[in-house]
């Protein structure tokens, strides 16, 4: 295990455990790391316990994304092929990632300055990946079908959201309701939503509390502020802010550029793009003053939002394909698709052959 976030969640988990340092207001992981490593004092089982655990949420990520493709009925005359292009292709979503330009070609890097879609090293947003996921499935088909009983569906997901990490939630919050108010209007699906929100606040709440008053040892002096592009800043030129964001999204963006008139008034196109760009606001206004300054704690919602813009424009691409066959423009989107899945791989080969994500 590289010596970045997994190792150091790993020992906090254990110090949690042992009483040497006060319990996160996120601590859902680092509850479960000590329990699934038989709460050992050792610090190996319990990166053990971490890496399995993590494995396990990205097995849920994958298992969801081949379902939902499987659904699109490539191969609809040979099961057995269809079954396993699906899971090809979601195992490619593992890897898909950013084409890094212009960070690469100034600074050797292929992470820092870009909005990547997949991360290695940070455990808590991995664990976070197929329940952020969920969520947002689970608010779209809230939102286009209200069913009562989803609400408690939504509720569990929202809170498993916040105490694991809250970044996607701050997406969740803004989005969901607007999106509640424009199909429903002011009827009660609409002031249910609003009253699930409301909990889940009061759970931020909470979390804010316990990280920003009671974990001084870690926090003390730091606060949320309004700081424009701060974290940008830290660890990129601003400069490099546009090219960051047409090539890390430069895949979805050419899909839904040349499929604008079939996507325009598609709703759930419209739910993505509201939380990337609610996710892009968010690290480019807030920011943590103190000691948290420089620990880009408002990026990581970016990474969810991100990976979910990737996968519905290769989802609908898929569907074109089996609609339309491979025309030029369906051609040449999987070729561009299919660069990002490769700098994917040659990204990880770099992470665990230099041994850190920021110098990767």
């Amino acid at each position: 295990m590289y010596n970045e976030d997994l190792s150091y969640h790993a020992r906090f988990s254990l110090e949690i455990m042992k009483g040497e340092r006060p319990m996160f207001g996120n601590f859902l992981l680092y509850m479960l790391v000590p329990v699934f490593a038989g709460f050992s004092k050792s610090l190996l089982y319990h990166k053990i316990s971490l890496c399995f655990l993590i494995a396990i949420a990205t097995t849920i990520k994958f298992v969801w994304a081949k379902n939902k493709i499987n659904e699109i009925g490539l191969f609809s005359y040979d099961i057995s092929k269809r079954y396993w292009m699906s899971v090809l292709i979601a195992f490619s979503l593992i890897f898909v990632y950013v084409i890094p330009i212009p960070s690469y070609l100034l600074f050797d890097r292929f992470y820092l300055g870009n909005f990547v879609p997949n991360t290695w090293h940070n455990s808590t947003t991995i664990f976070l990946f197929p329940f952020a996921i969920l969520l947002f499935y689970q608010s779209y088909k809230q939102i286009v079908e209200y069913d009562s009983k989803r609400n408690i569906i939504i509720l569990i997901l929202m809170i498993v959201n916040i105490f694991i990490k809250p970044s996607f939630f701050f997406v969740f919050i803004c989005v969901y309701p607007l999106f509640m108010f424009i199909r429903h209007k002011l009827s009660k699906p609409f002031w249910i939503s609003l009253l699930i929100l409301f909990i889940g606040g009061l759970c931020l709440a909470l979390e804010y509390f316990s990280i920003y008053l009671i974990g001084k040892d870690e926090t003390q002096a730091s606060s949320v502020v309004i700081n424009i592009f701060f974290c940008y800043e830290n660890f990129s030129p601003l400069s490099m802010l546009p090219f960051a964001i047409i090539f890390s999204l430069l895949f979805p963006l050419v899909y839904y550029i040349m499929n604008y008139k079939k996507r325009k008034k598609d709703i759930l196109t419209w739910y993505i793009l509201a939380m990337l760009i609610v996710s892009f606001l968010i690290y480019f206004i807030l920011a943590e003053s103190g000691l948290r300054a420089t620990h880009g704690n408002f990026y990581w919602q970016i990474i969810i939002c991100v990976w979910i813009f990737y996968f519905y424009a290769l989802f609908f691409l898929l569907k074109d394909i089996k609609d339309q066959g491979f025309s030029l423009k369906n051609k040449i989107l999987t070729g561009l698709y299919s660069v990002h899945v490769l700098l994917g791989l040659i990204y990880v080969i770099r992470l665990y052959s230099i041994g850190s994500a920021f110098l990767a």
